[in-house]
């Protein structure tokens, strides 16, 4: 990766046991690399929640989200951090 690379918005959750350790491996590559990056962890939710949004997903609706509602802001929290970066227009 070169500092060419495109802004990078990575999210994870603290009870995803795969997605987790590679996010924290990778997210420094960009970084090293002189491209923005943003790291998220969100407390809750497990593995292959999708957008988080409660929409099912392989088959089952994901229920957490009323329990962890933080872990399903990751989108909004993303547009924002790529509008800042002057990746996604207003």
């Amino acid at each position: 990766m070169d500092a060419s690379g495109c802004p990078a918005f990575v999210r994870a959750t603290a009870q995803d046991p795969p997605g987790l350790p590679n996010a924290l491996e990778w997210a420094p590559a960009p970084a090293a690399a002189a491209v923005p990056v943003q790291l998220h962890v969100c407390p809750g939710g497990g593995h292959g929640i999708g957008l988080a949004d409660g929409v099912e997903y392989g088959g089952e609706q994901h229920k957490f989200i009323a329990r962890e509602p933080h872990t399903a802001s990751w989108t909004t929290a993303c547009a924002a951090w790529l509008r800042r970066e002057g990746v996604l227009a207003d």
